[in-house]
């Protein structure tokens, strides 16, 4: 036990040592009468008939179906008609006829050499710490005098880049 609780005991012991004994408190007691006999509950006042609730939602019902159907007539009375399908003519038949077969052309054939926009792309052109630009060709960055597949490049501009092939110059432009 803590010391708190039995200072608490002790003090009330004290107490009840010292103190004068309770006095004895009168009662008064009344005759004790018999109890009377219950009264009858009182007659239910008359219920009022109630009306049952179908009876009750009848008319909200009917204003309500009334309501849908003039917005229903209402909707179909301001939709435009359905356009009419058109009518379909019949196709007039072809009647085939012998023609002669005049000579093809003969389709030239495709140079082995692809042109310059296809062999070579020019994707960026940027400028390296010295001040000199560097282009991007066919995803490599190349300076002045490199080569590209099969090609020298001998100028960059800003805009464009000058390439040397097979002796032939080809510019390619940056847009």
């Amino acid at each position: 036990m803590s010391l708190v609780h039995q200072a608490l005991r002790k003090a009330e012991a004290e107490k009840q040592r010292h103190a004068p004994p309770p006095a004895p408190v009168a009662v008064q007691r009344e005759p004790r009468v018999p109890p009377a006999p219950p009264t009858p509950p009182a007659p239910p006042a008359p219920a009022r008939p109630t009306e049952p609730n179908s009876s009750r939602l009848l008319p909200v019902a009917l204003i309500a179906l009334a309501v849908v159907a003039i917005v229903a007539l209402v909707f179909l009375a301001t939709r435009p008609p359905p356009a009419a399908p058109a009518a379909v003519v019949p196709a007039e038949t072809l009647r085939m006829t012998d023609v002669p077969h005049a000579a093809l052309p003969v389709a030239p054939r495709p140079a082995l050499v692809p042109p310059a926009a296809e062999r070579w792309k020019l994707t960026g052109i940027s400028k390296d710490p010295a001040g000199n630009f560097l282009a991007i060709i066919n995803g490599n960055l190349r300076g002045v005098n490199e080569f590209v597949d099969g090609a020298v490049i001998k100028q960059i501009e800003r805009d464009r880049v000058t390439l040397e092939a097979d002796g032939q110059q080809t510019v390619l432009r940056l847009f």
